[in-house]
């Protein structure tokens, strides 16, 4: 059975800091590319990852995103998500995350 939207996870590098762009879902199938990718961020940097193309996220991705968190903190870095969906922002609502770190509607907000 074909995805509507398919799954996809590219980190960017610069400077001492990470862009981790994810598109399509964020799921148990798939959350380990997305954990995959944030253990090649710099955690001592700024680690900022776009949900913008993505349109679903369940616990497993919450899990990630908290264990990317805490790997951030711990080194002295940061993270912050860029999301726009209102399903996915509701989401990381409930999950508390927007009282966490900070949440942006683009990209350009995290600068």
């Amino acid at each position: 059975m074909a995805r509507a939207h398919e799954f996809a996870v590219e980190v960017e590098e610069v400077g001492d800091s990470s862009l981790v762009r994810v598109t399509g879902e964020v799921d148990m199938a798939t959350s380990p590319d997305l954990e995959s990718a944030l253990e090649r961020t710099r955690p001592d940097g700024k680690v900022v990852i776009d949900l913008t193309k993505c349109d679903f996220l369940d616990s497993a991705a919450i899990r990630v995103i908290l264990t990317g968190i805490a790997r951030c903190e711990s080194a002295g870095g940061s993270m912050s998500l860029v999301a726009s969906d209102p399903r996915v922002l509701r989401v990381l609502e409930i999950a508390g995350l927007d009282g966490r770190i900070p949440i942006h509607a683009t990209r350009s907000q995290t600068a």
